[in-house]
């Protein structure tokens, strides 16, 4: 519907500006002819209808022949020899009706005919009848051309598009595998010693599996469904390690409803979880805030207090897994330059990662 509207104010844009061009020349002619310096808008409107209007008229028919046979086409030739029939058609229909407006503005003589008309205006106006069909033929190969462009550019705009959402659902595909794979694992693990919180953790599983079938395709969701997803996993992972994890989360109402991208979050907590908590001795937490900043962006925390990074180990990159690295490249493909990531840790106070995003989805 956009490119509809916008091909119309285009084309309308290119006939307004002749009609004006054509109404000034009507101007100019009847103030010569008529040696007067004040000009009847009617009279101008009527001359200029005369001479050029009709051709306004007769630009569908001229726009679709430069559509059907363009003259870059594959056979130029015949192009150009439909233009050359098209245009003589023409321009007897365009003298053919300024010889009856001759008539019935009572510039031809008194006595003279349609027939009369029309051979005065072959003899001295053929030229004009044949620059008009060539102003409008040109009018039409501009605006076909701007158009093709158009579509050119929306194709492209949509290949990248395409593209760009091809490479977001490989690099989100990569966190269900590993997630359930680890998840499995720590059934695994509690099915011989303790099976019933196996059983509830297979179970906690097939709710947060289910959960996300409504959001399978999306690119991107509210941030309410992201932390309804994250408080499922979390009952998940504090089965496995029981009052040793403890969840602190700090979400703003006013940022519930801000698009995030799809599964951002749970690499980060899993991250938190395995990297702090689970290699701490005793009890840990993990933090999840959100908060409003005044420009309309997203700051999201996810901290925990376990045992920190190395100094030698600077950044996600440099060997936090497929979860940072993961939610690294998956910004950079939402939002470019206008996001933030930072990872900030000092050995023995854990790690927080903070991130920045822009109002609305990318």
């Amino acid at each position: 519907m956009d490119t509809r509207r916008s091909r119309l104010m285009a084309t309308a844009a290119c006939l307004l500006v002749l009609a004006v061009l054509f109404t000034a020349e009507g101007a100019h002619q009847v103030a010569v002819n008529s040696s007067q310096r004040d000009v009847l808008w009617w009279e101008a409107l009527l001359y200029a209808t005369f001479r050029w209007y009709i051709w306004l008229a007769l630009f569908p028919i001229v726009f679709l022949l430069a559509c059907r046979f363009p003259l870059e086409g594959l056979r130029p030739g015949q192009a150009a020899l439909v233009h050359a029939a098209a245009g003589l058609a023409l321009v007897l229909v365009v003298l053919a009706a300024q010889a009856q407006v001759r008539i019935w503005a009572g510039w031809a003589p008194s006595e003279a005919t349609f027939f009369r008309s029309f051979r005065f205006l072959w003899n001295n106006r053929l030229h004009w009848a044949l620059l008009g069909y060539v102003l409008i033929l040109c009018l039409s190969q501009a605006l076909r051309y701007y158009f093709s462009d158009q579509d050119r550019r929306f194709r492209e705009s949509r290949l990248e598009a395409d593209l760009a959402r091809t490479k977001l659902e490989a690099l989100r595909a990569q966190i269900h595998p590993h997630f359930l794979f680890n998840t499995l694992n720590h059934c695994a693990e509690l099915i011989h010693a303790d099976p019933h919180r196996a059983e509830e953790m297979i179970l906690q599983l097939s709710e947060l599996l289910r959960s996300t079938l409504d959001s399978s395709t999306a690119l991107h969701v509210p941030l309410r469904l992201e932390i309804d997803f994250i408080n499922r996993y979390l009952r998940i992972q504090q089965l496995r390690f029981g009052g040793r994890l403890k969840i602190r989360l700090e979400i703003d109402p006013s940022t519930l409803d801000h698009p995030v991208p799809n599964l951002l979050l749970q690499p980060l907590v899993e991250n938190a979880i395995k990297h702090g908590i689970a290699a701490k001795p005793g009890a840990g937490t993990v933090r999840i805030a959100s908060k409003k900043l005044p420009g309309g962006e997203l700051e999201l925390t996810v901290r925990d207090d376990g045992t920190g990074f190395p100094a030698n180990r600077p950044t996600a990159r440099n060997g936090a897994g497929i979860g940072l690295a993961n939610v690294q490249a998956r910004l950079e493909k939402h939002y470019g330059n206008a996001h933030r990531f930072e990872l900030r840790s000092e050995p023995g106070q854990g790690v927080e990662v903070y991130l920045v995003v822009p109002g609305g989805a990318a």
